[in-house]
């Protein structure tokens, strides 16, 4: 596929190395700072702090193309997040080496990792080429710095909007003695903000680049648009199912605990998640609930990749045929999936 020159992605590519080196080296004065204490004594936020702090690492590990596959980025992550709690006992430091904040850490590593594995190219052809046509068009847009201004701008508007709504929210919960501090209460709303309105920056970006280069030239036409409606079709099940899994396993935990079920190796489960620093548990959580996310997105995106290789003429939603082009209801279960222009 033509239409965005190789120096183009490598610009790309240079800016995403030049950001990766910044918040590596952020990200290393943060964890080797000499006694350094964060938050509220009494509800610390480094766990949940690590596990986000080297899941973005492994994000960016992955952007800037320096690893290419899942199992090398786990690996590295992994072995990255071991050095750095390692160095962290050095005596002048005034530091100590915690297992727990190396797990956290590496945690939010394997959750990346997930999110990497389940946005991976796949399907047939049709489907293959409209993905490469993304990843040339985010690369013709990222080698500009304007577009990265404007995301990172979005990014702070977000937290700006979603650091207040999570303080007000930690307060009411610390009524009832659910509340996490503010603290923590605004590193959680922070990153909320900027994972949901730095990628609607990005994707509007991308659009938006896609006509572009289509205006001039470097595409013959733009990229066929996926109805909301096929998207939902096919992510419903999916989602439900994930969501399934966490319910069951919850439910199933709190009957054993609940039934006092004679095992040694619930006591024993059940002794060791209390027996966890405070924050560990929401980590726990946390990593739960990427991994079935990811899991979701992954089916997801498999059922779209087959709607795209078959030119949308069957239903995303259950497979059967459409029948007359131009059909907008499934005559089998009556999913409403067509788009005006099917991708080809």
């Amino acid at each position: 596929m033509g239409g965005v020159p190789a120096e183009v992605s490598l610009r790309a590519t240079r800016h995403w190395r030049a950001l990766l080196g910044v918040y590596a080296g952020a990200l290393a004065t943060g964890t080797h700072w000499p006694r350094l204490n964060l938050g509220d004594p009494e509800r610390p936020p480094d766990k949940m702090m690590h596990f986000a702090a080297f899941g973005v690492l492994a994000a960016l590990l992955w952007q800037a193309r320096m690893v290419r596959t899942p199992w090398r980025l786990l690996g590295i992550g992994v072995a990255w997040c071991a050095i750095d709690e390692l160095t962290q006992g050095i005596p002048v430091l005034g530091r100590s080496v915690s297992i727990h904040d190396f797990v956290a850490s590496a945690l939010g590593v394997a959750v990346a990792t997930a999110v990497v594995a389940a946005t991976l190219p796949l399907g047939g052809e049709p489907s293959r080429a409209r993905r490469e046509r993304f990843d040339r068009t985010l690369d013709s847009l990222l080698a500009r710095p304007g577009p990265w201004m404007a995301i990172a701008s979005a990014a702070a508007l977000g937290a700006l909007v979603t650091v207040p709504l999570a303080v007000l929210l930690d307060a009411r919960l610390d009524t009832r003695g659910a509340g996490v501090g503010p603290f923590a209460a605004s590193l959680l709303g922070a990153g909320f903000g900027v994972a949901v309105a730095a990628p609607a920056a990005v994707l509007a970006g991308v659009r938006h680049e896609d006509r572009r280069l289509v205006a001039a030239g470097a595409f013959p036409s733009p990229t066929p648009t996926i109805a909301s409606s096929a998207i939902v079709a096919s992510a419903w099940r999916p989602a439900l199912l994930a969501l399934a899994a966490i319910v069951f396993l919850f439910l199933l935990w709190g009957g054993l605990l609940s039934l006092r079920v004679e095992s040694t190796t619930v006591a024993r489960i059940d002794a060791f998640l209390a027996g966890l620093p405070k924050g560990m548990v929401t980590v726990i959580d946390a990593t739960v609930l990427g991994l079935a996310a990811s899991a979701a997105t992954w089916r997801t995106r498999v059922r779209l990749a087959h709607w795209i290789d078959a030119g949308g003429s069957r239903c995303v939603a259950c497979g059967h045929p459409f029948g007359p082009l131009g059909a907008t209801r499934c005559p089998e279960c009556g999913v409403e999936v067509a788009v005006p222009s099917r991708p080809a």
